[in-house]
C-alpha cells in the first residue's frame, strides 16, 4: 500500500462518513503541529509585517499558537513574501495551490487578494476537510474551488497565474507528478517547496531536473535550500514576453 494509499485508509476509518471533526486523528495532528523553535523565529521575522495582524489564526480547528499565530499560518505569509519578490501578486488572478492541507492558506490568501480565484487541488477526502475549515473561517467564499489533480484541465486563468505545492507534489508518486508536470507550464508563476527524499526518491535530484525542464520552456528560476526550514525552494517565473493573460 501507497503512503497515500494509507493516509486514507486511516481518514476514511477516523471520519467513517459521519461529520467530519477538525480536532481528531491525522487532521488534528496536521492542525496542532508546532515546531516551537521554528515558529518563534518565524514570528520575530514577520513581527512588524503589515500583515500579521490580517491574518491571525481563528479558533476554529483549535490550531496550536504562538502569539495568537500558528506555524503554518506564518509559513504562508513568509511564502507570500517570497513570492512578492518575483511578482506583483495584486495581478496574479488565479491560485492554484496543489495539496492544500486544512486550508489554511486558501484562508490567508482570501484575506490578502480577495478577488482571487482559488484552486484548492487534492484528494477527494481533503478536500472535503478543505471545505469544512473554509465555509468556518473565511467570509468571501466567492471564486474558490475544489478540485483534484485529474481536473487540472478545467482551471481558468484571466491574467496571471500561480501554481503553489508546498510539501505536496514532492510527495507524490512518480505516476502523479508526471500527470501534473504538463499543468505547471500553464502557469505564469511556479512555487515548489520539498523535502529531500520520499519514498525512495530522490527530490533534490528530481526538482533539479523539472527546475531544467521548466527554463527550457523559457522560465527564469532560481532553486536553493531555506535555511531556517531546511527545506528546498524552488521558484520560477515567465519573461513578460511570455505571460498568460
Amino acid at each position: 500500500m501507497s503512503f497515500w494509499d494509507n493516509h486514507v485508509e486511516k481518514l476514511c476509518k477516523e471520519f467513517n462518513g459521519a461529520k467530519i471533526k477538525l480536532s481528531q486523528g491525522l487532521v488534528e495532528k496536521t492542525i496542532a503541529y508546532m515546531d516551537l523553535g521554528y515558529t518563534k523565529s518565524l514570528y520575530e521575522e514577520l513581527e512588524n509585517d503589515k500583515n500579521l495582524e490580517k491574518v491571525i489564526d481563528p479558533d476554529f480547528g483549535k490550531p496550536r499558537r504562538h502569539k495568537g499565530y500558528s506555524m503554518t499560518t506564518l509559513r504562508c505569509l513568509t511564502y507570500i513574501n517570497h513570492l512578492n519578490k518575483f511578482a506583483d501578486l495584486n495581478e496574479v488572478d488565479t491560485v492554484t495551490d496543489f495539496g492544500g492541507g486544512y486550508g489554511n492558506f486558501c484562508r490567508i490568501w482570501k484575506l490578502l487578494y480577495p478577488d482571487v480565484r482559488y484552486y484548492n487541488v487534492d484528494l477527494r477526502q481533503m478536500l472535503e476537510i478543505q471545505k469544512l475549515y473554509i465555509e468556518n473561517t473565511v467570509k468571501n467564499r466567492s471564486r474558490i474551488d475544489y478540485i483534484t489533480h485529474k481536473q487540472l484541465d478545467t482551471v481558468q486563468k484571466n491574467n496571471k497565474s500561480l501554481f503553489l505545492a508546498a510539501y505536496s507534489l514532492s510527495e507524490c508518486s512518480q505516476e502523479i507528478r508526471d500527470e501534473v508536470e504538463p499543468h505547471l507550464y500553464k502557469h505564469d508563476y511556479v512555487l515548489i517547496i520539498h523535502n529531500e527524499r520520499f519514498s525512495g526518491i530522490d527530490n533534490v535530484m528530481y526538482f533539479e531536473k523539472l527546475k531544467d525542464r521548466l527554463s527550457d520552456k523559457g522560465y527564469e528560476c532560481t532553486y536553493e535550500m531555506d535555511e531556517k526550514s531546511q527545506k528546498w525552494w524552488l521558484t520560477c517565473k515567465k519573461p513578460e514576453t511570455q505571460m498568460n493573460y
